[in-house]
């Protein structure tokens, strides 16, 4: 089954072209397809309120026809974008292991996993055209006035930053769950200061990663 969540953003049209799209690859991959509506008026137009609105209509849509797992499409991309946002506010070792491969979700036995977290996005593109397939663009993705953009413009100058932030993700993930981390409040402004310099920010031993609260994804 293919889950479609309407965030109400991008107005009548584009929402309606956005739902057409994933009807058709519905059709042309045999399966069915739940629509989700865009959330009330009255919660906040963030990126926080949008990832959990979009979490909870895939979670109802999962729990309505029986399924345990929801599966996305975030990639190393998103990986890196996530790494470097994080280390910037400062996060602890929890929220520099990333986004989680897989998480439950609350409240229910469902499930989301992340297959393609470890494939870069140029990657995952040529397969699409390979195979002949399309995609939709939102426009958003190219706001700056969103965090995650201004992040991902950032990451476009330094390709090796970007490949190098999604891999320490998973080595960080590894570290935190062999072992209970020691906090330092020096990690972000060192890989920041590596980045700017033109070098590799994979210096981070989780066991000096700074032990503060993350957001989940």
């Amino acid at each position: 089954m293919l889950g479609h969540v309407d965030h109400g953003w991008r107005g009548a049209a584009a929402a309606e072209a956005d739902a057409e799209a994933v009807r058709a690859l519905g059709v042309r991959l045999g399966v069915p397809v739940a629509l989700a509506p865009p959330p009330t008026a009255c919660e906040p137009r963030t990126e926080a309120a949008a990832r959990r609105h979009r979490y909870r209509m895939l979670a109802a849509q999962a729990h309505a026809h029986g399924l345990g797992v929801i599966a996305t499409a975030h990639h190393a991309g998103d990986q890196a974008e996530t790494m470097l946002m994080r280390l910037l506010r400062g996060s602890g070792p929890h929220g520099l292991q990333g986004i989680p491969a897989r998480r439950p979700l609350q409240p229910g036995p469902v499930e989301v996993v992340r297959p393609l977290l470890q494939v870069e996005p140029e990657d995952l593109q040529a397969w699409l055209v390979e195979r002949g397939f399309t995609w939709r663009e939102d426009p958003s993705n190219r706001d700056p006035r969103y965090e995650r953009v201004r992040a991902r413009e950032r990451l476009a100058r330094r390709p090796a930053a970007r490949r190098t932030l999604s891999a320490l993700a998973v080595r960080v993930g590894e570290r935190v769950a062999a072992r209970t981390a020691r906090p330092s409040p020096r990690t972000a402004a060192c890989v920041m200061r590596r980045m700017r310099a033109g070098k590799s920010p994979a210096i981070i031993s989780a066991g000096r990663l700074k032990a503060r609260p993350s957001q989940a994804h």
